[in-house]
């Protein structure tokens, strides 16, 4: 039986493309994130979201979030995040068996895959994934916590939050961990990303589903995850939040960063 291959698209630009100088910035990253952000109240969640610029940028407010990632439950992650570079309807899954990063190869988990394809829910769409980054920058941090684990990757498109909250429903009946990778506001002044910031994070405290792209650039992903707390009565806290200007000094044109997580039920 033959491998497809997902190999990594921003290696060497978003982070490094050596595993050890990976390692090492992923480590720079997490003692950052301890010292410029105290723990939550919340220790235990059902789903995180994190931001997935380079990790210059948005690497120590990522680290912030992967802290709380449950290692006992980290066997099977989906993670759900925008397409940037291709038009996209509906919610694609590559047709890959590995996701390749410098720290390694990840087993995608088609069997997965195949029944949400059965359900109407995703589709197979390769063009989409070989360019993106959304979900790759996301992938080191986690194989940084955990040795092994199955993945379903999904990028989504233009789609109804009912759609993307059914999804998450479904993973999470599979026991699936779900990772929403998401920037908040893009270029605006540091003052007006702040608030504009703020404002987004009231929104997921609110359980807001009706983000828009300005808000948001997972959007869609994040109003499914949003929409599927609502339902059940979950809630979502804020973890971290910034922008790229506390780290480059640059505040006249900044990308705002922040990490929730979903806590709640039985």
């Amino acid at each position: 039986m033959s491998v497809s291959i997902r190999l990594p698209a921003v290696a060497g630009l978003f982070y490094p493309s050596d595993a050890k100088a990976l390692r090492r910035q992923i480590q720079h990253c997490s003692a950052q994130a301890e010292n410029k952000f105290p723990p939550t109240e919340i220790t235990h969640y059902r789903a995180l979201v994190a931001p997935h610029a380079g990790y210059q940028y948005s690497g120590r407010v990522a680290a912030a979030a992967y802290r709380f990632l449950p290692v006992d439950q980290a066997k099977k992650i989906a993670i759900l995040g925008p397409s940037h570079r291709v038009p996209l309807l509906g919610i694609a899954a590559p047709a890959s068996s590995v996701f390749e990063t410098p720290l390694g190869g990840i087993s995608i988990d088609q069997h997965t895959i195949g029944e949400l394809i059965e359900l109407g829910l995703v589709h197979y769409n390769d063009v989409v994934h070989a360019p993106e980054h959304s979900i790759e920058v996301q992938l080191p941090f986690i194989q940084s916590i955990v040795d092994d684990f199955d993945l379903v990757p999904l990028l989504v498109g233009e789609s109804d939050p009912a759609l993307v909250a059914a999804l998450i429903k479904e993973l999470m009946q599979r026991k699936f961990f779900i990772i929403i990778s998401t920037d908040l506001s893009h270029f605006l002044t540091y003052e007006a990303a702040q608030q504009a910031d703020t404002l987004t994070t009231q929104k997921v405290l609110g359980l807001n589903w009706h983000l828009r792209g300005e808000d948001a650039c997972g959007c869609r992903a994040l109003n499914g995850l949003l929409k599927y707390a609502d339902e059940r009565q979950l809630s979502l806290s804020l973890i971290a939040q910034e922008n790229s200007g506390d780290l480059t000094g640059d505040r006249s044109r900044v990308v705002g960063y922040g990490a929730y997580g979903m806590f709640g039920g039985g």
